[in-house]
């Protein structure tokens, strides 16, 4: 840009080199370099008659993008412009393709955990019974919230609550408001909502209820045992 006059270009290109390279190339309109240069062009304080008289720059700036690239397993080129006008500079510099890696799965809880499951849908039940038993954890029902604060106030409290939301009498928002008043463990007893409503909104009720966790229906098996995890203590 330094020695590109005014109205002239300078442009910015990236793209594919052969062996999986990425090229990065600067062209600009400005003077070019003189024949008698290009030999020794990237060493350090060439520069010039032109920018030497002008006083401009130190000569160091192709010296220190060569050795950048160089660093970076890559290498420097100098090209005359379009038309034959102006410079084009370019390092090309290794790039193997990326490596995607798959997450590690969730860990799960490290015991097998005593889990009440609340939902007033008796298929809803089976899905979450057959995929927490499968698991190795302990499982008991209920069909409505008022159920479920009953089972705790009766306790022991299981480790952690699956909670629908949208059910007839109580909802569980309105369970999991009454499970936070109980005494002991029962009022403090993990609460997953177990929903079909998951929107920011949705899932900001939940939380201001007094719930630990959010879920989707339908189940995700991974992402279950990892909220499981996340939520009860002593996994």
């Amino acid at each position: 840009m330094k020695f590109t006059p005014a109205g002239g270009e300078v442009t910015l290109r990236a793209s594919r080199a052969p062996a999986g390279a990425l090229r990065l190339t600067v062209t600009d309109t400005g003077p070019g370099v003189p024949p008698e240069l290009r030999d020794t062009l990237f060493g350090e304080f060439m520069q010039s008659r032109r920018a030497s008289a002008a006083g401009e720059g130190t000569g160091l700036g192709l010296a220190i993008c060569t050795a950048l690239a160089r660093a970076m397993g890559g290498t420097m080129q100098h090209a005359a412009g379009p038309d034959g006008r102006g410079s084009a500079f370019s390092a090309t510099l290794p790039l193997p393709p990326a490596r995607l890696e798959a997450p590690p799965p969730p860990a799960a809880p490290a015991r097998p955990l005593r889990l009440l499951v609340v939902d007033d849908v008796r298929p809803n039940q089976m899905v979450a019974r057959a995929l927490l038993e499968s698991e190795g954890h302990v499982v008991t029902e209920a069909a409505d919230g008022a159920s479920a604060v009953e089972a705790l106030r009766r306790g022991p409290p299981p480790d952690a609550v699956l909670m629908d939301v949208g059910m007839p009498e109580m909802d569980g928002h309105a369970a999991t408001m009454l499970i936070r008043g109980l005494q002991g463990a029962a009022g403090r007893v993990p609460v997953i909502a177990l929903t079909a409503y998951a929107m920011p909104e949705d899932i900001a009720a939940s939380r201001a209820a007094g719930m630990d966790g959010h879920l989707s229906k339908p189940l995700e098996r991974a992402v279950l045992l990892a909220e499981l995890a996340r939520v009860v203590p002593g996994r």
